[in-house]
């Protein structure tokens, strides 16, 4: 079940709102401010959704993991056998 908590309703509210204002000069700009973003392969949502909704948010895509301040990494299990 997905639960969308009150306060990130009120986000979603005020960015509508600030859409409306400025209209076609709207720009999202959730993830300016942190920085490179490295994606890895093989993560889900697909990397390029990912890098698609971070640029439409206003933030940066880097190809290279070691120039990134944040790394988008698939999940893996690991089992350790004796």
């Amino acid at each position: 079940m997905f639960h969308i908590y009150p306060d990130i309703i009120v986000c979603f509210q005020k960015s509508r709102l600030e859409k409306k204002v400025k209209g076609a000069d709207y720009k999202q700009k959730l993830f300016a401010s942190i920085g490179n973003v490295y994606i890895s392969e093989n993560t889900a949502p697909p990397r390029r959704d990912l890098i698609q909704l971070i640029g439409l948010c206003g933030g940066q895509v880097c190809d290279c993991e070691w120039f990134s301040l944040l790394c988008v990494h698939c999940r893996i299990d690991v089992f350790y056998c004796n």
